[in-house]
């Protein structure tokens, strides 16, 4: 039995074509409606200040782990403790040179002062005053006096004192009119010899009297105590 071709059976050839076409469609969308919808990516964040947002310090520093943060405060405070330890180091030295320089200043001073005594003393121009025991005093006990008009120095030396009393000592006075001047205390040795060098304005002039007492420990701007020696003989 013969046959008109392949696509008669069942109706034109045409029919089929559209047919098979239209198959071929149906399957395409369903194809494309079961494809997974690609999700949208997050657009990537442009770099730059956004992203590392500029801290202060403080933030920072809480931001920092534990152990950093605990460092840093200790260096801090090393920084700190170091500054101190200097600045007192350096106080320290000022003091030092402070001291130094003023005991370097008394000694000069002291040695100025003993120059101008030995000066004074072997001066040939200088006559010296003698002091004498008072009534009632031992007479071997005696002083000597050197002072010149216009030198603020001067020298008295005694010999043959007996220890003092038991709450007083001897004290030099040099007297202008009404007016007296001390010119030290006097702590003489075991053969009773002793020296004042005393420096003053008013021993630039020549005195009016001189007087060794015995006087208490409180100072006093007079003489109080009684005269063992004195210049001119009473």
């Amino acid at each position: 039995m013969g046959h008109d071709g392949p696509n008669t059976i069942g109706g034109r050839p045409e029919d089929a074509r559209d047919e098979r076409r239209a198959a071929v469609c149906e399957a395409l969308d369903i194809l494309r409606q079961a494809r997974p919808r690609r999700q949208a990516l997050p657009q990537r964040q442009p770099e730059g200040p956004a992203l590392f947002p500029q801290l202060t310090r403080q933030e920072a520093g809480l931001q920092a782990p534990r152990w950093i943060t605990e460092r840093r405060i200790r260096i801090g405070q090393d920084e700190v403790s170091l500054d101190k330890l200097a600045l007192l180091i350096v106080f320290i030295l000022v003091g030092m040179y402070g001291i130094l320089a003023l005991q370097y200043v008394r000694t000069q001073t002291v040695a100025d002062r003993n120059e101008l005594a030995v000066a004074l003393v072997t001066a040939k121009d200088v006559v010296p005053l003698r002091l004498t025991a008072t009534s009632g005093f031992p007479s071997a006990a005696n002083g000597t006096y050197w002072g010149r008009a216009g030198t603020d120095v001067a020298v008295l030396t005694l010999s043959d004192l007996p220890p003092a009393p038991e709450g007083v000592r001897y004290r030099g006075w040099v007297q202008h009119a009404d007016r007296w001047t001390s010119i030290g205390v006097a702590s003489p040795d075991a053969a009773g010899s002793a020296r004042l060098i005393a420096e003053d304005p008013d021993l630039a002039f020549a005195p009016d009297a001189l007087r060794v007492s015995l006087e208490p420990y409180n100072a006093s701007q007079v003489p109080l105590g009684p005269s063992v020696l004195t210049w001119p003989d009473h």
